[in-house]
């Protein structure tokens, strides 16, 4: 076990109070502390039992603290889950033990304040990722649950590691989304976090939308992984927004795609051997000497596509930011 202070010094503009004690630990108080969310599994590691041990000489738990968090009427276990686990597997009824409680205020602020904590805590044994704090965020943001719920192919963790395993991971999705909204897609340098908050009820029905029609053209299949990955899904939610949701074009005698011509274009990317070849290699790089050159292979197979279906007089945007690429002007 490693070594803490007595007095745990994380605190955060959402901590009302901290109190820290010697307390007699009992397992009944053990088994009304909750896990939060953003915790990692228990394991019973060598380290544990031998803890186990310890504890049974001295009935105290020495050099570290239990550290739990007071959040809308629960405690939680932000710190110390093994060294609980080594206390419950002891047999003992009670041990003496170092614990700090912090207070969070409710929400969200208050949720993300104690996965800090977490964080700062456990910083040197693990590296964690931005999907973590939005694994404990579903339970209290209304918009991130809705799209889980909505969209079960997305997930936290295990991405495309077994058929049943999720495809698309909850942080690329939003950031793939948010970053579609600006003039040049993939310009955004928020984190995934703080694009949860920034979501509203337009812009969520608007992407579990966008990822339904995605997952019914590419499916759940490894052949269409490139397709999932950043710089194809930023360029289709891009080309989704300025033509499915934008207004009506400048020029009258072009129409924007409808939702199903859309979904046809899709499918035609991962019919498009081309394409697929192309994407393959350079899906999760967004910058200029990728984005353009995408876009331009992108556009080039959706209008194919869509000319097989004879379908007329549509628009396709060619912003500023697409430039003549290896001698090729851009398709309209």
């Amino acid at each position: 076990m490693r070594s803490m202070p007595k007095r745990s010094t994380v605190e955060s503009s959402q901590t009302t109070n901290t109190r820290s004690d010697t307390k007699i630990v009992t397992p009944k108080m053990v088994g009304s502390w909750e896990a939060p969310p953003f915790q990692r599994p228990v394991q019973t590691s060598k380290k544990v039992l031998a803890l186990v041990e310890q504890l049974k000489a001295t009935g105290r738990l020495e050099d570290s603290a239990i550290v739990l968090g007071e959040w809308e009427g629960r405690t939680y276990i932000v710190d110390g889950q093994h060294r609980l686990r080594a206390f419950m597997l002891s047999e003992l009824e009670r041990m003496s033990a170092q614990v700090t409680v912090h207070n969070y205020e409710k929400g969200p602020a208050g949720l993300r304040a104690m996965h800090e904590t977490y964080i700062h805590l456990n910083s040197h044994l693990a590296r964690h990722r931005p999907d973590d704090l939005l694994r404990a965020m579903e339970g209290v943001n209304v918009h991130l649950h809705q799209i889980k719920s909505a969209c079960k192919f997305t997930g936290f963790d295990y991405i495309r590691r077994g058929p049943t395993s999720p495809i698309l991971s909850m942080s690329t999705a939003i950031r793939s989304w948010m970053s579609s909204a600006s003039d040049v897609p993939g310009g955004c340098s928020k984190g995934a976090m703080d694009m949860v908050m920034d979501l509203t009820d337009t812009e969520t029905k608007s992407l579990i939308d966008f990822l339904s029609l995605a997952h019914e053209a590419w499916g759940d299949g490894v052949e269409n992984k490139p397709l999932w990955a950043g710089l194809n899904l930023i360029l289709c939610m891009w080309l989704y927004r300025n033509t499915v949701l934008a207004p009506p074009p400048d020029n009258p005698k072009k129409k924007n795609l409808t939702r199903a011509q859309f979904l046809k274009g899709l499918f035609a990317l991962a019919a498009d051997k081309k394409y697929m070849n192309w994407i393959f290699g350079r899906s999760g790089k967004v910058n200029e000497d990728t984005r353009n050159p995408a876009y331009r292979e992108l556009l080039r197979t959706i209008k194919n596509r869509m000319n097989a279906e004879g379908i007329k007089n549509f628009h396709l945007p060619c912003p500023d930011w697409y430039k003549v690429t290896q001698g090729r002007r851009p398709i309209p």
